[in-house]
Protein backbone atom coordinates (compact mmCIF):
# COMPACT_ATOMS: atom_id res chain seq x y z
CA UNK A 1 0.00 0.00 0.00
CA UNK A 2 1.38 3.52 -0.62
CA UNK A 3 0.68 4.69 2.71
CA UNK A 4 2.91 2.18 3.98
CA UNK A 5 5.43 3.31 1.33
CA UNK A 6 5.21 6.49 2.55
CA UNK A 7 5.97 5.71 6.21
CA UNK A 8 8.61 3.54 5.05
CA UNK A 9 10.45 6.33 3.32
CA UNK A 10 10.59 8.88 6.42
CA UNK A 11 12.13 5.78 8.20
CA UNK A 12 14.69 5.44 5.95
CA UNK A 13 16.14 8.83 6.74
CA UNK A 14 17.60 7.44 9.98
CA UNK A 15 19.60 4.53 8.46
CA UNK A 16 23.22 3.51 6.99
CA UNK A 17 24.77 4.36 10.52
CA UNK A 18 28.20 2.68 9.06
CA UNK A 19 28.14 6.19 6.93
CA UNK A 20 26.90 7.98 9.90
CA UNK A 21 29.86 6.78 12.20
CA UNK A 22 32.72 7.53 9.70
CA UNK A 23 31.15 10.89 9.17
CA UNK A 24 30.84 11.75 12.83
CA UNK A 25 34.85 10.05 12.99
CA UNK A 26 36.23 9.88 10.32
CA UNK A 27 34.76 12.52 7.63
CA UNK A 28 34.12 9.10 5.18
CA UNK A 29 31.69 8.28 2.80
CA UNK A 30 29.58 10.69 0.94
CA UNK A 31 28.62 13.70 2.51
CA UNK A 32 28.47 16.98 3.57
CA UNK A 33 32.00 16.62 5.84
CA UNK A 34 32.04 20.03 7.00
CA UNK A 35 29.69 21.97 9.37
CA UNK A 36 26.98 23.48 6.89
CA UNK A 37 27.00 26.76 7.28
CA UNK A 38 30.50 26.83 8.64
CA UNK A 39 30.64 28.15 11.31
CA UNK A 40 31.51 26.30 14.95
CA UNK A 41 30.05 28.50 17.51
CA UNK A 42 26.92 30.63 18.41
CA UNK A 43 26.51 34.19 17.20
CA UNK A 44 26.66 34.38 21.27
CA UNK A 45 29.80 32.77 21.14
CA UNK A 46 28.66 29.21 22.55
CA UNK A 47 30.23 26.60 20.41
CA UNK A 48 28.19 24.67 18.55
CA UNK A 49 27.36 20.75 19.08
CA UNK A 50 28.21 18.61 15.82
CA UNK A 51 25.36 16.32 14.85
CA UNK A 52 24.84 13.76 12.08
CA UNK A 53 21.27 13.37 10.05
CA UNK A 54 20.70 11.75 7.30
CA UNK A 55 18.87 12.17 3.73
CA UNK A 56 18.02 9.90 1.84
CA UNK A 57 18.60 12.70 -1.23
CA UNK A 58 22.09 13.55 -0.38
CA UNK A 59 22.69 15.29 -4.05
CA UNK A 60 19.75 17.78 -3.52
CA UNK A 61 21.24 18.74 0.28
CA UNK A 62 22.26 22.46 -0.16
CA UNK A 63 24.82 24.11 2.34
CA UNK A 64 22.63 26.91 2.54
CA UNK A 65 19.64 25.63 2.99
CA UNK A 66 16.42 27.60 4.76
CA UNK A 67 15.84 23.97 6.78
CA UNK A 68 19.30 23.19 8.02
CA UNK A 69 20.12 27.14 8.99
CA UNK A 70 16.51 27.25 10.85
CA UNK A 71 17.54 23.81 13.11
CA UNK A 72 21.69 25.01 13.50
CA UNK A 73 20.36 28.32 14.72
CA UNK A 74 17.61 27.35 16.74
CA UNK A 75 19.48 24.24 18.63
CA UNK A 76 22.92 26.27 18.27
CA UNK A 77 24.47 23.13 16.29
CA UNK A 78 26.55 22.13 13.20
CA UNK A 79 25.01 19.52 10.89
CA UNK A 80 26.06 16.84 9.11
CA UNK A 81 24.40 15.38 6.52
CA UNK A 82 25.52 11.73 5.04
CA UNK A 83 23.73 9.98 2.70
CA UNK A 84 20.93 6.90 3.72
CA UNK A 85 20.68 5.46 0.26
CA UNK A 86 21.47 1.43 -0.03
CA UNK A 87 19.85 -1.18 0.33
CA UNK A 88 22.81 -2.85 2.32
CA UNK A 89 22.23 -1.01 5.64
CA UNK A 90 21.78 -3.93 8.48
CA UNK A 91 25.18 -5.22 7.25
CA UNK A 92 27.04 -2.07 7.01
CA UNK A 93 26.05 -1.12 10.44
CA UNK A 94 26.83 -4.91 11.97
CA UNK A 95 30.27 -4.28 10.21
CA UNK A 96 31.24 -1.06 11.97
CA UNK A 97 29.86 -1.98 15.29
CA UNK A 98 31.63 -4.85 14.97
CA UNK A 99 34.94 -2.93 14.42
CA UNK A 100 34.00 -0.95 17.12
CA UNK A 101 32.64 2.73 15.37
CA UNK A 102 29.60 2.74 16.73
CA UNK A 103 27.06 5.49 15.60
CA UNK A 104 25.81 8.03 17.65
CA UNK A 105 22.30 6.87 16.74
CA UNK A 106 20.89 3.98 14.56
CA UNK A 107 17.29 2.65 13.92
CA UNK A 108 14.62 0.73 12.17
CA UNK A 109 16.66 -2.73 12.76
CA UNK A 110 14.81 -6.19 12.82
CA UNK A 111 13.90 -6.85 16.71
CA UNK A 112 16.39 -9.44 17.20
CA UNK A 113 19.35 -7.42 15.81
CA UNK A 114 18.49 -4.52 18.28
CA UNK A 115 18.15 -7.27 21.48
CA UNK A 116 21.95 -8.52 20.00
CA UNK A 117 23.18 -4.70 20.15
CA UNK A 118 21.59 -4.92 23.87
CA UNK A 119 23.47 -7.62 25.08
CA UNK A 120 26.52 -6.54 23.04
CA UNK A 121 26.71 -3.55 25.41
CA UNK A 122 26.37 -1.46 22.14
CA UNK A 123 23.79 0.80 23.25
CA UNK A 124 23.29 3.74 25.68
CA UNK A 125 20.32 3.44 28.31
CA UNK A 126 17.75 5.80 27.51
CA UNK A 127 15.91 6.28 30.65
CA UNK A 128 12.01 6.96 30.89
CA UNK A 129 12.50 10.13 32.99
CA UNK A 130 14.96 11.35 30.68
CA UNK A 131 12.33 11.02 27.82
CA UNK A 132 9.51 12.42 29.52
CA UNK A 133 11.29 15.57 30.58
CA UNK A 134 12.60 16.24 27.02
CA UNK A 135 10.37 14.50 24.70
CA UNK A 136 7.10 15.13 26.37
CA UNK A 137 4.93 15.15 22.93
CA UNK A 138 6.38 12.38 21.78
CA UNK A 139 5.99 10.49 24.70
CA UNK A 140 2.17 11.07 24.69
CA UNK A 141 2.32 10.37 21.26
CA UNK A 142 3.56 6.49 22.38
CA UNK A 143 0.86 6.30 24.81
CA UNK A 144 -1.60 7.28 21.93
CA UNK A 145 -0.56 5.08 19.30
CA UNK A 146 0.80 1.38 21.71
CA UNK A 147 -1.12 2.03 25.07
CA UNK A 148 -0.15 2.88 29.05
CA UNK A 149 3.78 2.08 29.90
CA UNK A 150 4.27 2.08 25.72
CA UNK A 151 8.09 1.01 26.31
CA UNK A 152 7.36 -1.63 28.33
CA UNK A 153 7.66 -4.31 25.70
CA UNK A 154 11.99 -3.00 24.47
CA UNK A 155 12.77 -3.07 28.27
CA UNK A 156 15.67 -5.20 29.43
CA UNK A 157 16.60 -5.90 32.92
CA UNK A 158 14.14 -2.85 33.40
CA UNK A 159 16.31 -0.53 31.32
CA UNK A 160 15.06 1.14 27.97
CA UNK A 161 17.25 1.49 24.85
CA UNK A 162 14.26 2.87 22.71
CA UNK A 163 12.94 4.92 20.96
CA UNK A 164 9.45 3.39 19.59
CA UNK A 165 8.84 4.47 15.84
CA UNK A 166 5.15 3.33 15.53
CA UNK A 167 2.96 3.70 12.83
CA UNK A 168 0.34 5.63 14.84
CA UNK A 169 -2.49 4.75 12.48
CA UNK A 170 -2.03 1.05 12.15
CA UNK A 171 -4.20 -0.17 14.65
CA UNK A 172 -7.30 1.49 12.87
CA UNK A 173 -5.95 1.23 9.47
CA UNK A 174 -7.79 -1.53 7.80
CA UNK A 175 -11.44 -1.67 7.13
CA UNK A 176 -13.79 -2.66 4.43
CA UNK A 177 -15.13 -1.00 1.48
CA UNK A 178 -18.53 -1.86 0.06
CA UNK A 179 -19.59 -0.19 -3.33
CA UNK A 180 -22.77 2.35 -2.24
CA UNK A 181 -23.76 3.36 -5.46
CA UNK A 182 -24.40 -0.95 -5.96
CA UNK A 183 -26.12 -1.18 -2.62
CA UNK A 184 -28.70 1.06 -4.29
CA UNK A 185 -28.69 -0.43 -7.87
CA UNK A 186 -29.60 -4.72 -6.30
CA UNK A 187 -31.89 -2.43 -3.90
CA UNK A 188 -30.13 -1.98 -0.62
CA UNK A 189 -31.09 0.47 1.40
CA UNK A 190 -28.68 0.80 4.29
CA UNK A 191 -25.06 -0.93 4.65
CA UNK A 192 -25.30 -4.12 5.88
CA UNK A 193 -24.68 -4.80 9.70
CA UNK A 194 -24.79 -8.63 10.47
CA UNK A 195 -23.52 -11.49 8.86
CA UNK A 196 -26.74 -12.56 7.20
CA UNK A 197 -27.67 -9.27 6.07
CA UNK A 198 -23.55 -9.29 4.20
CA UNK A 199 -24.40 -12.55 2.94
CA UNK A 200 -27.32 -11.41 1.17
CA UNK A 201 -25.17 -8.40 -0.11
CA UNK A 202 -22.81 -10.58 -1.73
CA UNK A 203 -25.49 -12.38 -3.35
CA UNK A 204 -27.00 -9.92 -4.50
CA UNK A 205 -24.15 -8.35 -5.92
CA UNK A 206 -23.44 -11.10 -7.64
CA UNK A 207 -26.40 -12.35 -9.80
CA UNK A 208 -28.25 -8.99 -9.73
CA UNK A 209 -26.36 -6.91 -12.20
CA UNK A 210 -25.11 -4.36 -9.51
CA UNK A 211 -23.27 -2.07 -12.59
CA UNK A 212 -26.17 -2.41 -14.89
CA UNK A 213 -24.30 -3.63 -17.93
CA UNK A 214 -26.91 -6.14 -18.60
CA UNK A 215 -24.25 -8.84 -18.16
CA UNK A 216 -23.54 -11.61 -15.90
CA UNK A 217 -20.06 -10.44 -14.76
CA UNK A 218 -19.11 -9.45 -11.51
CA UNK A 219 -18.92 -11.01 -8.04
CA UNK A 220 -19.55 -9.84 -4.10
CA UNK A 221 -16.02 -9.72 -2.20
CA UNK A 222 -12.51 -9.99 -3.59
CA UNK A 223 -9.40 -11.03 -0.89
CA UNK A 224 -5.63 -11.56 -0.62
CA UNK A 225 -4.47 -14.90 -0.16
CA UNK A 226 -1.26 -14.76 -1.20
CA UNK A 227 1.32 -14.27 1.10
CA UNK A 228 -0.54 -14.07 4.29
CA UNK A 229 -2.82 -16.27 6.53
CA UNK A 230 -4.35 -13.20 8.11
CA UNK A 231 -5.14 -11.52 4.14
CA UNK A 232 -7.81 -14.33 3.78
CA UNK A 233 -11.02 -12.82 3.76
CA UNK A 234 -10.35 -11.79 7.47
CA UNK A 235 -13.31 -9.61 8.30
CA UNK A 236 -15.36 -12.71 8.21
CA UNK A 237 -12.84 -13.93 10.85
CA UNK A 238 -13.52 -11.26 12.59
CA UNK A 239 -17.38 -11.95 12.50
CA UNK A 240 -16.69 -15.07 14.65
CA UNK A 241 -14.09 -13.35 16.37
CA UNK A 242 -11.18 -15.28 15.76
CA UNK A 243 -7.87 -13.73 13.95
CA UNK A 244 -5.92 -16.18 11.79
CA UNK A 245 -2.47 -15.58 11.56
CA UNK A 246 -1.79 -13.73 14.56
CA UNK A 247 -1.41 -13.94 18.21
CA UNK A 248 -4.27 -12.66 19.98
CA UNK A 249 -5.35 -13.01 23.60
CA UNK A 250 -9.22 -14.75 24.19
CA UNK A 251 -11.61 -13.74 26.77
CA UNK A 252 -9.63 -15.74 29.50
CA UNK A 253 -6.13 -13.98 29.09
CA UNK A 254 -5.15 -16.69 27.04
CA UNK A 255 -2.74 -16.56 23.58
CA UNK A 256 -4.11 -17.80 20.90
CA UNK A 257 -4.14 -17.99 17.35
CA UNK A 258 -6.93 -17.48 15.12
CA UNK A 259 -6.65 -20.09 12.81
CA UNK A 260 -6.95 -23.12 15.36
CA UNK A 261 -9.80 -21.85 17.17
CA UNK A 262 -12.98 -23.39 16.85
CA UNK A 263 -14.60 -19.99 15.58
CA UNK A 264 -12.08 -19.97 12.71
CA UNK A 265 -14.51 -23.61 11.41
CA UNK A 266 -17.27 -22.22 11.70
CA UNK A 267 -15.77 -19.01 9.10
CA UNK A 268 -14.46 -21.86 6.94
CA UNK A 269 -17.95 -23.42 6.81
CA UNK A 270 -19.12 -19.84 5.76
CA UNK A 271 -16.92 -19.41 3.34
CA UNK A 272 -16.85 -22.84 1.27
CA UNK A 273 -20.47 -22.46 0.85
CA UNK A 274 -19.51 -19.17 -1.32
CA UNK A 275 -16.81 -20.21 -2.73
CA UNK A 276 -19.26 -22.60 -4.17
CA UNK A 277 -22.10 -20.58 -5.14
CA UNK A 278 -19.07 -18.26 -6.80
CA UNK A 279 -20.27 -14.85 -5.02
CA UNK A 280 -16.70 -14.79 -3.58
CA UNK A 281 -13.25 -14.08 -5.88
CA UNK A 282 -12.37 -17.65 -6.81
CA UNK A 283 -8.68 -16.15 -7.29
CA UNK A 284 -8.56 -15.82 -4.05
CA UNK A 285 -5.43 -17.57 -3.69
CA UNK A 286 -3.48 -15.98 -6.45
CA UNK A 287 -3.96 -12.42 -5.04
CA UNK A 288 -2.20 -10.18 -3.79
CA UNK A 289 -2.17 -6.38 -3.24
CA UNK A 290 -2.46 -5.88 -7.33
CA UNK A 291 -4.69 -8.14 -8.07
CA UNK A 292 -7.31 -7.00 -5.34
CA UNK A 293 -6.39 -3.36 -6.81
CA UNK A 294 -7.37 -4.61 -10.61
CA UNK A 295 -10.28 -6.31 -9.59
CA UNK A 296 -11.37 -3.13 -7.77
CA UNK A 297 -10.66 -0.57 -10.65
CA UNK A 298 -12.26 -3.04 -12.95
CA UNK A 299 -15.58 -2.79 -11.08
CA UNK A 300 -15.77 -6.81 -10.94
CA UNK A 301 -15.85 -7.20 -7.20
CA UNK A 302 -18.57 -5.04 -4.99
CA UNK A 303 -16.70 -5.21 -1.18
CA UNK A 304 -13.17 -5.62 -0.38
CA UNK A 305 -10.63 -4.93 2.92
CA UNK A 306 -8.38 -2.78 2.58
CA UNK A 307 -6.40 0.26 4.35
CA UNK A 308 -9.38 3.23 4.23
CA UNK A 309 -7.27 5.43 2.44
CA UNK A 310 -8.53 2.81 -0.50
CA UNK A 311 -11.50 4.16 -0.61
CA UNK A 312 -11.65 7.96 -0.44
CA UNK A 313 -10.46 10.86 -2.81
CA UNK A 314 -6.41 10.87 -3.26
CA UNK A 315 -6.37 14.15 -1.94
CA UNK A 316 -7.34 13.49 1.05
CA UNK A 317 -4.39 10.83 2.07
CA UNK A 318 -2.04 9.64 -0.52
CA UNK A 319 -3.72 7.12 -2.13
CA UNK A 320 -5.01 6.14 -6.11
CA UNK A 321 -7.41 3.92 -6.36
CA UNK A 322 -10.63 5.63 -5.60
CA UNK A 323 -9.50 8.18 -8.33
CA UNK A 324 -8.98 5.62 -10.33
CA UNK A 325 -12.17 4.09 -10.57
CA UNK A 326 -14.05 7.50 -10.28
CA UNK A 327 -12.43 8.30 -13.65
CA UNK A 328 -13.84 5.59 -15.47
CA UNK A 329 -17.10 5.86 -13.93
CA UNK A 330 -17.84 8.85 -12.22
CA UNK A 331 -20.83 7.22 -10.24
CA UNK A 332 -18.56 5.23 -7.95
CA UNK A 333 -19.06 5.49 -4.29
CA UNK A 334 -17.37 3.60 -1.36
CA UNK A 335 -18.85 3.45 1.97
CA UNK A 336 -16.55 2.19 4.89
CA UNK A 337 -17.56 -0.55 7.76
CA UNK A 338 -14.87 -2.28 10.46
CA UNK A 339 -17.11 -5.82 9.28
CA UNK A 340 -20.28 -7.48 9.52
CA UNK A 341 -21.31 -8.95 13.08
CA UNK A 342 -21.55 -12.43 13.47
CA UNK A 343 -23.83 -14.27 15.51
CA UNK A 344 -22.41 -13.67 19.02
CA UNK A 345 -21.98 -9.70 18.04
CA UNK A 346 -18.39 -10.00 17.16
CA UNK A 347 -16.61 -8.07 13.63
CA UNK A 348 -13.68 -6.51 12.87
CA UNK A 349 -10.52 -7.71 10.64
CA UNK A 350 -6.95 -7.52 11.49
CA UNK A 351 -5.22 -4.83 12.16
CA UNK A 352 -1.37 -3.76 12.48
CA UNK A 353 0.80 -4.15 15.20
CA UNK A 354 2.00 -0.12 15.91
CA UNK A 355 5.68 -1.27 16.49
CA UNK A 356 6.93 -3.00 13.98
CA UNK A 357 10.68 -2.76 14.81
CA UNK A 358 12.69 -1.27 17.97
CA UNK A 359 12.88 2.25 16.52
CA UNK A 360 15.60 4.54 17.02
CA UNK A 361 18.41 3.83 19.79
CA UNK A 362 21.90 5.88 20.66
CA UNK A 363 25.32 4.36 20.65
CA UNK A 364 26.42 3.52 24.17
CA UNK A 365 29.39 6.67 23.85
CA UNK A 366 26.27 8.74 24.60
CA UNK A 367 25.72 7.06 27.80
CA UNK A 368 28.87 9.27 28.70
CA UNK A 369 27.84 12.62 27.08
CA UNK A 370 24.12 13.05 28.48
CA UNK A 371 24.13 16.59 26.56
CA UNK A 372 24.68 14.89 23.38
CA UNK A 373 22.09 12.33 23.64
CA UNK A 374 19.63 15.32 24.84
CA UNK A 375 20.00 17.71 22.36
CA UNK A 376 19.46 14.95 19.46
CA UNK A 377 16.23 14.21 22.03
CA UNK A 378 15.52 17.75 21.81
CA UNK A 379 15.58 18.02 17.73
CA UNK A 380 13.81 14.94 17.53
CA UNK A 381 11.16 16.24 19.74
CA UNK A 382 10.64 19.20 17.74
CA UNK A 383 11.02 18.25 13.94
CA UNK A 384 8.96 15.75 14.92
CA UNK A 385 6.26 17.39 17.30
CA UNK A 386 6.45 21.53 17.21
CA UNK A 387 4.14 22.97 14.74
CA UNK A 388 6.97 25.59 14.38
CA UNK A 389 9.47 23.74 13.47
CA UNK A 390 7.97 21.40 11.15
CA UNK A 391 6.53 24.43 9.26
CA UNK A 392 9.47 26.14 9.23
CA UNK A 393 11.33 22.80 7.70
CA UNK A 394 8.81 21.49 5.57
CA UNK A 395 7.02 24.79 4.07
CA UNK A 396 9.26 27.87 4.61
CA UNK A 397 8.74 31.17 5.42
CA UNK A 398 4.72 32.67 5.52
CA UNK A 399 4.21 34.98 3.06
CA UNK A 400 7.42 33.77 1.10
CA UNK A 401 6.96 30.49 0.32
CA UNK A 402 3.79 29.42 1.73
CA UNK A 403 0.21 31.02 2.83
CA UNK A 404 -2.60 29.90 4.75
CA UNK A 405 -5.94 29.31 2.70
CA UNK A 406 -9.51 30.62 4.18
CA UNK A 407 -9.83 27.23 5.19
CA UNK A 408 -6.87 27.26 6.81
CA UNK A 409 -4.68 24.52 4.50
CA UNK A 410 -0.85 25.07 3.95
CA UNK A 411 -0.74 26.62 0.14
CA UNK A 412 2.62 26.61 -1.59
CA UNK A 413 3.15 30.35 -2.93
CA UNK A 414 4.39 29.64 -6.77
CA UNK A 415 6.94 29.48 -7.75
CA UNK A 416 7.25 27.34 -4.45
CA UNK A 417 4.49 25.05 -5.80
CA UNK A 418 7.31 23.10 -7.33
CA UNK A 419 9.20 20.43 -6.08
CA UNK A 420 12.72 22.45 -7.96
CA UNK A 421 11.86 25.34 -6.12
CA UNK A 422 11.46 23.80 -2.80
CA UNK A 423 14.22 22.16 -2.85
CA UNK A 424 16.40 25.42 -4.55
CA UNK A 425 14.98 26.91 -1.37
CA UNK A 426 15.87 24.42 0.71
CA UNK A 427 12.76 22.85 2.23
CA UNK A 428 11.03 19.18 2.67
CA UNK A 429 11.95 15.64 3.37
CA UNK A 430 15.45 15.97 1.96
CA UNK A 431 16.09 17.62 5.44
CA UNK A 432 14.21 15.27 8.11
CA UNK A 433 15.87 15.58 11.77
CA UNK A 434 15.17 12.25 12.51
CA UNK A 435 11.62 12.06 10.53
CA UNK A 436 10.85 8.41 12.23
CA UNK A 437 8.13 9.44 14.11
CA UNK A 438 4.85 10.34 12.34
CA UNK A 439 2.30 11.18 14.40
CA UNK A 440 -0.70 11.47 11.89
CA UNK A 441 -2.71 13.32 13.81
CA UNK A 442 -0.50 16.16 14.44
CA UNK A 443 0.79 16.03 10.43
CA UNK A 444 -3.17 15.82 9.65
CA UNK A 445 -2.95 19.69 8.51
CA UNK A 446 -0.25 18.97 5.75
CA UNK A 447 -1.31 15.91 4.45
CA UNK A 448 -5.20 16.28 4.54
CA UNK A 449 -7.13 19.21 3.16
CA UNK A 450 -9.71 20.62 5.74
CA UNK A 451 -12.50 20.06 2.87
CA UNK A 452 -11.45 16.11 3.12
CA UNK A 453 -11.45 16.12 7.17
CA UNK A 454 -14.79 14.87 7.72
CA UNK A 455 -14.73 12.50 4.80
CA UNK A 456 -11.12 10.77 6.11
CA UNK A 457 -12.42 11.12 9.72
CA UNK A 458 -14.92 9.10 8.81
CA UNK A 459 -13.61 6.71 6.41
CA UNK A 460 -10.64 5.60 9.37
CA UNK A 461 -13.09 5.74 12.57
CA UNK A 462 -14.46 2.41 11.34
CA UNK A 463 -11.04 0.78 11.29
CA UNK A 464 -12.01 -2.30 14.37
CA UNK A 465 -9.99 -5.20 14.98
CA UNK A 466 -7.52 -7.01 16.55
CA UNK A 467 -2.96 -6.63 16.46
CA UNK A 468 -0.62 -9.20 16.58
CA UNK A 469 0.41 -9.22 20.67
CA UNK A 470 3.71 -10.49 19.27
CA UNK A 471 4.63 -8.13 16.68
CA UNK A 472 7.34 -6.38 18.88
CA UNK A 473 8.52 -8.89 20.59
CA UNK A 474 11.53 -11.77 20.12
CA UNK A 475 10.17 -14.72 18.97
CA UNK A 476 13.21 -17.52 18.32
CA UNK A 477 10.54 -20.35 18.58
CA UNK A 478 7.78 -19.11 16.40
CA UNK A 479 10.82 -17.80 14.05
CA UNK A 480 11.78 -21.42 13.83
CA UNK A 481 8.76 -22.74 12.64
CA UNK A 482 6.84 -19.90 11.01
CA UNK A 483 7.50 -20.32 7.57
CA UNK A 484 6.25 -23.60 7.55
CA UNK A 485 3.07 -22.92 9.47
CA UNK A 486 2.36 -20.43 7.51
CA UNK A 487 2.74 -22.58 4.01
CA UNK A 488 0.82 -25.71 6.00
CA UNK A 489 -2.26 -23.03 7.00
CA UNK A 490 -2.57 -21.76 3.75
CA UNK A 491 -2.69 -25.03 1.58
CA UNK A 492 -5.18 -25.86 4.03
CA UNK A 493 -7.46 -22.90 4.02
CA UNK A 494 -7.01 -22.99 0.08
CA UNK A 495 -8.65 -26.73 0.42
CA UNK A 496 -11.15 -26.11 3.00
CA UNK A 497 -12.59 -22.98 0.93
CA UNK A 498 -12.09 -24.65 -2.78
CA UNK A 499 -13.42 -27.76 -1.64
CA UNK A 500 -10.68 -30.10 -1.80
CA UNK A 501 -10.81 -30.84 1.82
CA UNK A 502 -13.77 -30.89 3.83
CA UNK A 503 -13.79 -28.52 6.81
CA UNK A 504 -15.28 -31.03 8.96
CA UNK A 505 -12.04 -32.40 8.87
CA UNK A 506 -10.72 -28.90 11.00
CA UNK A 507 -9.86 -30.58 13.93
CA UNK A 508 -8.33 -32.77 12.60
CA UNK A 509 -5.68 -30.20 10.89
CA UNK A 510 -6.10 -28.06 14.57
CA UNK A 511 -3.84 -31.67 15.84
CA UNK A 512 -1.36 -31.54 12.46
CA UNK A 513 -0.73 -28.20 13.14
CA UNK A 514 0.06 -28.50 16.39
CA UNK A 515 2.13 -31.47 16.21
CA UNK A 516 4.30 -29.61 13.23
CA UNK A 517 5.38 -27.15 16.10
CA UNK A 518 2.33 -25.03 16.63
CA UNK A 519 2.02 -26.14 20.62
CA UNK A 520 5.42 -25.04 21.25
CA UNK A 521 4.79 -21.75 19.67
CA UNK A 522 1.25 -21.16 21.38
CA UNK A 523 3.89 -21.96 24.40
CA UNK A 524 6.23 -19.73 24.18
CA UNK A 525 3.86 -16.76 23.10
CA UNK A 526 2.05 -17.44 26.41
CA UNK A 527 5.36 -17.33 28.07
CA UNK A 528 6.47 -14.08 26.79
CA UNK A 529 3.00 -12.80 27.43
CA UNK A 530 2.87 -13.22 31.07
CA UNK A 531 6.72 -12.11 31.67
CA UNK A 532 6.50 -9.22 29.78
CA UNK A 533 3.11 -8.21 28.53
CA UNK A 534 0.60 -8.82 30.88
Amino acid sequence: MRVRKIVFMSLILVLVAAIIASCSKNNGGDSTNEPTNGQTESASGEPRMDVTFTTHNIDKVKPDAYALKYMQDKFNVNIHMVTSNGGDYREKLMLSVASGDIPDYMGNLPISDFYKLVDQGVLAEIPEDLIKEHMPKYYQYLERSIGPEPLKAFAVDGKNYALPGPWSIGKNINVVGIRQDWLKNVGIEKTPETIDEFEDMLYKFTNNDPDQNGKKDTYGMTSRGKLEIWDIFAPIFGAYGVYPGIFTLDGSGKVVRGEVEPGAKTALEKLAKWYKDGVIDREFLLNDWEEVEKAIIAEKAGVAQCEWGCFIPGEAFWEGKYDAMKKNNPKVNWVTMPGPKGPNGDYGTFQTNPIGDAGMFFGKQLADDRAKMIKYMDMFEAYSFDLETYVNVNRGVKGKTYEMTADGDYAWIPPYDTEEKQTEFGLGGTYAFPGAFNDYDFQKPFMTPKKYLKVREAAESVGVGKVDLMGPMLTPVNNEYKDRLKTFTLKSFYDFIGGKRPVSEFDKFVEEWKAMGGQKVLDEAQQIYDQKLK
